[in-house]
């Protein structure tokens, strides 16, 4: 059976809906409210975003405690109340973990802590798995028996030993066999910063398919696509425009990230059918863009690997405004907006 996945944050998803109570909005609570919802998609799981104590970005991808949730969004109790409740439901959770290094003063035990010489993440403070093992297991340990899977943010990182090329061989990648065995998903993000890795995870393993997205951005049909079955497909993520902004804007602009447009990706795969932005009232745009995005849509749903869904991407309003690198936009801009959310 096939997964189709749901990629979403805690806060992202909660803050502007309107049938989450405004007291559970940002928390694990609030996003129980969107169950109905994400199943009414066809979607069978959800990926939740990093949800480690973190050193306050906005999409948690610099973890401070492999060990603590993020504190704003509720506590430990209240994230396995959340799994319990998607899993309940018949949505499998997958926890997206950061495991290829750790933010800015850390509050973990620096003598367990181990560092590489390159910075294979591209973030500092990457982290030599091999070295590092043992507490990473014991935090795997920990989450793993409440989820379902879990997604690793950089995975090349965790293939490496001492400063050497990925190798699926490793320590790391035969400890999490016992875990296959046990029927859990096991998703990679299947490069680093000096390598890709695609193709190349022990068998079981799942991977991310940047290339299926780009293909399709391209113009180019599912069927033309040759795959392999442990793909994850997606036309959008996290990292990157949201489909609206896909088919809105030529360029980026990520002015409000203060590194003067300097961050996220420069080709984008996308066209803004004659206009720059989201907003327009030219009914000529608005039909081309709608056209635009149903083929995509479709062609993700044409596919026959396992698919990654955007969350927001199935709103008529969601947009980012042509920011591509939502990492520290803690408001409007990375939350989901769901104006006209029930007309698509």
């Amino acid at each position: 059976m096939s997964l189709h996945i749901y990629e979403m944050h805690i806060k992202g998803l909660t803050m502007l809906h309107p049938d989450v109570p405004v007291e559970h909005r940002g928390t694990f609570v609030g996003a129980t409210y969107l169950i109905e919802h994400i199943k009414s998609l066809g979607m069978n799981a959800v990926q939740i975003m990093p949800v480690f104590k973190n050193a306050g970005s906005y999409w948690g991808y610099d973890p401070v405690d492999w060990f603590e949730v993020n504190p704003e969004y509720g506590t430990y109790g209240e994230f396995i109340m959340m799994c319990n409740t998607f899993r309940f439901h018949g949505l499998k959770v997958i926890l997206d973990v950061v495991y290829n290094h750790l933010g800015a003063n850390h509050e973990m035990d620096e003598d367990q802590i181990f560092y590489t010489e390159e910075d294979f993440a591209g973030c500092g403070n990457c982290i030599e798995v091999s070295k590092t093992l043992p507490l990473i297991k014991k935090s795997i340990d920990k989450f793993m028996p409440h989820i379902d899977g879990m997604r690793f943010d950089l995975a090349g990182v965790l293939g490496r030993e001492n400063g050497k090329g990925f190798d699926p061989e490793v320590e790391f990648f035969q400890y999490m066999d016992k875990y296959l065995q046990e029927g859990k998903i096991l998703i990679a993000e299947p490069y680093d910063l000096h390598e890709q890795s695609y193709g190349r995870y022990p068998k079981g393993w799942l991977e991310l398919n940047h290339h299926f997205r780009d293909h399709v951005r391209s113009g180019n049909p599912s069927s033309t696509f040759k795959g392999k079955a442990n793909d994850v497909n997606y036309i959008a993520c996290h990292d990157g425009f949201c489909l609206n902004d896909v088919v809105s804007y030529n360029h980026k602009h990520n002015e409000a990230n203060g590194e003067n447009n300097r961050d996220g990706q420069d080709n984008n795969l996308s066209w803004n059918h004659g206009h720059e932005g989201f907003e327009t009232t030219n009914k000529d745009i608005l039909a081309r863009r709608a056209e635009h995005k149903a083929w995509m849509v479709e062609q993700l749903k044409q596919s026959t690997a396992n698919t990654l869904w955007l969350s927001g991407d199935e709103t008529v309003g969601n947009t980012q405004f042509g920011n591509n690198n939502v990492w520290n936009q803690d408001n409007e801009t990375g939350w989901v907006i769901w104006v006209d959310w029930m007309k698509k």
